[in-house]
């Protein structure tokens, strides 16, 4: 299943802005900051809203009761933690939704 990676992002927004006088190394530069921002806002408790694409949203993960799968009489307290949970916009969720031929076809 082909997926999208960082490489192929940066050399794929290297050539839809390709009349602009962008390099690869630049668009990186770019997108390694955003995403650095992303994480700091989101470690200092804040969500982050992207218009038009989605909001990551901290939750919290509360403390349970764990078993170890080899021995399930074993039990151990898994604790608290956050989490990042992504949720897209409405013209995200209409772009998505488009993809579901394409999926059926893969199968």
């Amino acid at each position: 299943m082909p997926n999208l990676n960082k490489k192929e992002l940066i050399a794929a927004i290297t050539n839809r802005l390709g009349h602009r006088e962008l390099t690869q190394e630049d668009v990186a530069e770019v997108l390694d900051s955003m995403l650095d921002l992303i994480v700091e806002r989101l470690s200092c408790g804040d969500d982050v809203a992207l218009r038009k694409f989605g909001q990551f949203v901290l939750v919290e993960s509360p403390e349970r009761i764990g078993r170890n799968p080899k021995r399930p009489s074993e039990t151990s307290v898994i604790p608290a933690r956050s989490m990042v949970k992504f949720r897209p916009s409405s013209e995200t969720k209409a772009e998505v939704a488009k993809a579901l031929p394409f999926m059926r076809q893969r199968k």
